[in-house]
């Protein structure tokens, strides 16, 4: 330790701060102390959760063995204030602005440091959050970004169109029941399909199907932002297993999925839509909470 020669009459700035395997003490800014993880027997500073006391201690072996007078006593110490902080590495990265970000996760499933969490803004959008104590700045999360990149585009400059439509599936589906033919083959095949479904609270995310039985749960059009979370680290698993996949999902999803693989995957095939943007899953429970209140 260091010591730091302090007027005890005037106020001080006492600092601890809890860094990954390291605490640092200091005094009006001035690092004073620190212990490391290795430096003692039991380190419990690893949890989550901690409770924080502020005391006047008097004797034991660190003051008390200098002697203290006892007619020094009755003593105090006064609190001007507390302050809790999260301490942040100054991260270079920069990620798609806030008004340009789609939310598609490719930035996300790319970190192997889970230093990127999905998180909702006030109005329940879904951006990505850079821990900056655990983020090590490789830049891969601003290379598979499709907003920060050139667009990949590999259609013919004269594209065949096709107008298709499945008479099995037409009467089940919001339209034309391509989605299930594309479906069915890829799950005949013992593939994998993953699509938007609304989960029993009406939450729009993205899951697996195996089973034909299962189709109807990714069937209908959402109008509604889909959670992706972990969906394309799932799906480059299948791939590298060989199995067939089929994604589907808005054009910034797919194309977020493709920038995370920065690579083709001849057992790929991905569906997109014609998309005009799509609202949050928060104003979408505000349109229904609004609905509940009509019908009473």
């Amino acid at each position: 330790p260091r010591s730091v020669a302090v007027n005890i009459s005037n106020y001080h700035i006492y600092t601890l701060e809890m860094l990954r395997g390291k605490l640092v003490f200091k005094v009006d800014g001035k690092v004073v102390y620190e212990v490391k993880k290795g430096d003692i027997e039991y380190w419990p500073f690893d949890e989550t959760s901690y409770r924080l006391m502020i005391a006047l201690s008097y004797g034991g072996t660190w003051a008390g063995s200098c002697g203290l007078a006892d007619n020094s006593l009755p003593q105090s110490i006064k609190v001007d204030y507390v302050k809790y902080y999260r301490l942040k590495k100054n991260v270079m990265i920069k990620l798609a602005p806030f008004e340009s970000c789609t939310g598609c996760t490719a930035c996300m499933n790319s970190c192997s440091h889970n230093a990127i969490v999905m998180a909702e803004d006030a109005e329940g959008f879904i951006f990505p959050h850079i821990n900056g104590n655990k983020c090590v700045e490789c830049g891969l999360c601003m290379r598979v970004c499709p907003v920060l990149n050139t667009p990949i585009i590999t259609n013919a400059t004269k594209p065949n169109v096709f107008a298709v439509w499945s008479l099995k599936d037409r009467t089940v589906s919001s339209s034309g029941g391509a989605f299930s033919a594309f479906a069915r083959n890829v799950l005949e095949a013992d593939g994998v399909v993953f699509g938007a479904t609304l989960g029993t609270n009406l939450l729009c995310y993205h899951r697996e199907i195996h089973m034909i039985e299962e189709l109807e749960v990714l069937r209908g059009s959402k109008y509604v932002q889909s959670e992706l979370r972990d969906t394309f680290f799932k799906v480059k698993a299948y791939l590298k297993e060989g199995k067939n996949v089929l994604f589907t999902g808005t054009p910034c999803q797919v194309d977020g999925l493709y920038r995370y693989f920065r690579r083709n995957y001849d057992n790929l095939l991905t569906l997109d839509l014609v998309c005009h943007g799509v609202p949050s899953n928060t104003l979408f429970h505000s349109y229904l909470l609004k609905l509940e209140d009509l019908k009473k």
